[in-house]
This record gives structure tokens, C-alpha cells and sequence, in this order.
């Protein structure tokens, strides 16, 4: 009697837990019904395919596995029809694993919770994709050479006006900590592509942010 008690105090947190898994797709659905009529039918297309998609991945089965918090960018490009997925796991000692199209990253990295969860913290269930930037580190100092390339690179952005992306995102976090799942649905605003040059000890050619980043 007792070890079946055991047994069932074992079973109930990995029971709860995997509820998630399901719990997510549910949430989504019921998120995606309640903004339907604030989106474009094509936009409606692109989430169903992404949500369609998850069964082309293990996310499932680690979410079902591992105890941690985990927040999950799920794109679609219907310019270039790519689809991806990234996905963070962040453990109670604050290690950080990540996977990337059902493949594991390299190495371990660290960050705390609350900035862990603050990319979803000012998300609606409907919210906008902005232009991304183009970025670029000169060196450790400007001089005149780095200063010709940041005007150059400033005067490329403004020749493309304003810009709509094209790709749209799903954003979940599922919180381990509070047991509560976040959901946003994200689609292009139109707006004008910004530059944000830096300096530092490492330097980098003009180029866009990764679309599902």
C-alpha cells in the first residue's frame, strides 16, 4: 500500500506537468479564435500552418520531460514558405538550453528568470512585428573610416522608406513557476527600418536580425 502511494505522489507532478504540453495547443486555439476577426484570412492561414507544425518537432516530448520554464518562437516566412522554431528551457540554477529546429545549441548559457521572461512580460494576445533593425559594431572607437560606413549604412535605411516584414510568430511561454502559459500572436506592422550602430571590441558587417529571432 505504501509503495503504491509512492508511486502515485510520483505520478501526479509528471501527469500535472504534461498537461501543459496539451493545455498549450488548447490555449492557442482559443487564443487564435478570439482574434480572428482582428486578422487578415492569409494571417489566419500562417498561424493554423505553424500550429499545424508542431508535430513535425519534439518540442512535445521535451516539454513533457523537463521540469523548466520554457519559452518557445515559433515563425513563419511566407515570403521565402521557411518555417522555424526556437526553443529556451531555463532550470532553477538558471542554465539555459536551447534548441533550434529540433537541434540542441551549442554550449550552455546562463540569465536569471525575470530576464528570462521579459520578452513575453508586454505582449498582448495580439501584438505587432516592427521593421528590424539593421546593426553593426565598428571597433572599439568611431574614426572616419567607421563614421563614413555608419552614414552610408543610416542613409540605406531611409532610401528603403517604410517597410512591412513577412513573417509572422507565435510566442509561449510556459511558466514552470507560476504554472500559467502565455500566448501572443504576432503580425507585421508597417514602420521605418531603423540602424542601431555600436562600438566595441568585436566587429561586424551591416546585417538584419534573423527573422524568427
Amino acid at each position: 500500500m505504501r509503495k503504491r502511494i509512492q508511486i502515485l505522489i510520483l505520478l501526479i507532478p509528471m501527469l500535472s506537468f504534461a498537461q501543459k504540453k496539451n493545455s498549450w495547443n488548447e490555449i492557442t486555439i482559443k487564443t487564435l479564435d478570439s482574434i480572428k476577426t482582428e486578422l487578415q484570412p492569409e494571417q489566419v492561414k500562417y498561424f493554423n500552418l505553424l500550429i499545424s507544425k508542431r508535430e513535425d518537432y519534439q518540442t512535445q516530448k521535451r516539454i513533457d520531460t523537463t521540469n523548466a520554464t520554457i519559452l518557445i518562437v515559433e515563425g513563419y516566412n511566407f515570403s521565402e514558405k521557411k518555417y522555424g522554431i526556437e526553443e529556451k528551457f531555463l532550470f532553477d540554477n538558471n542554465h539555459i538550453y536551447s534548441y533550434e529546429n529540433d537541434t540542441q545549441g551549442i554550449g550552455v548559457s546562463f540569465n536569471d528568470y525575470e530576464d528570462f521572461i521579459e520578452p513575453t512580460q508586454n505582449k498582448k494576445n495580439l501584438d505587432s512585428i516592427n521593421p528590424r533593425k539593421y546593426t553593426a559594431v565598428f571597433g572599439c572607437s568611431p574614426n572616419n573610416r567607421t563614421i563614413r560606413k555608419s552614414r552610408k549604412i543610416v542613409k540605406m535605411a531611409e532610401n528603403e522608406g517604410v517597410v512591412l516584414e513577412k513573417y509572422v510568430k507565435i510566442v509561449t511561454l510556459i511558466d514552470n513557476r507560476t504554472d500559467k502559459i502565455k500566448i501572443s500572436f504576432l503580425i507585421p506592422k508597417a514602420g521605418k527600418r531603423e540602424v542601431q550602430i555600436s562600438y566595441g571590441p568585436f566587429y561586424a558587417e551591416t546585417e538584419l536580425e534573423y527573422w524568427l529571432k
